[in-house]
């Protein structure tokens, strides 16, 4: 979830920043980052437990590890909210998402419901039958059918920027 989230808020924040500043700013966040990693292997040495909860539990006392559980739970469905609107939002998004190449008279697409429509049907018909399974090796062909199509995708990139890099010279 950390590193999706980053990864969907990077082209953002660069496009907010100067590349200099944008790039500064992940050099110091990935600082940050190893310095807490070296920091909680320090504590986990010292308290003689390498479990993150049982470490925190000895150091913080007995309740640390029901708010730990707690902001993990708020953590994953803010995560799972996030998810279900990023795929509504490529399904129909505002005039360009998938549905408006593929079936711009469909009956989810160009209406005001549209996006509330593909958001619940996305958590129902998608998410809901996928959180009931027990185990996740099923998804394991999906999985590397996504990645493969992932790949494409950085190749239809590098393929548009190389296009738009030589209209530009």
């Amino acid at each position: 979830n950390i590193v999706g989230a980053g990864l969907f808020s990077l082209p953002w924040v660069l496009q907010q920043a100067t590349i200099t500043t944008g790039l500064a700013l992940g050099l110091l966040v990935g600082v940050l980052s190893s310095m807490s990693f070296i920091l909680l292997a320090k504590c986990c040495e010292r308290s003689g437990s390498f479990r993150f909860i049982e470490m925190g539990r000895r150091a913080l006392g007995p309740t640390f590890a029901v708010v730990v559980q707690a902001c993990c739970v708020c953590y994953a469905c803010g995560s799972c909210v996030s998810y279900v609107v990023l795929a509504a939002d490529f399904l129909v998004g505002d005039n360009s998402g998938v549905l408006a190449y593929w079936s711009p008279d469909s009956v989810v697409y160009g209406r005001p419901y549209s996006r509330a429509l593909t958001m619940g049907g996305v958590g129902l018909f998608v998410l809901f039958p996928l959180s009931l399974l027990r185990n996740l090796r099923v998804l394991k062909y999906s999985s590397t059918v996504a990645v493969g199509f992932m790949l494409y995708g950085v190749g239809l990139l590098l393929a548009a920027a190389q296009v738009h890099t030589t209209d530009l010279a």
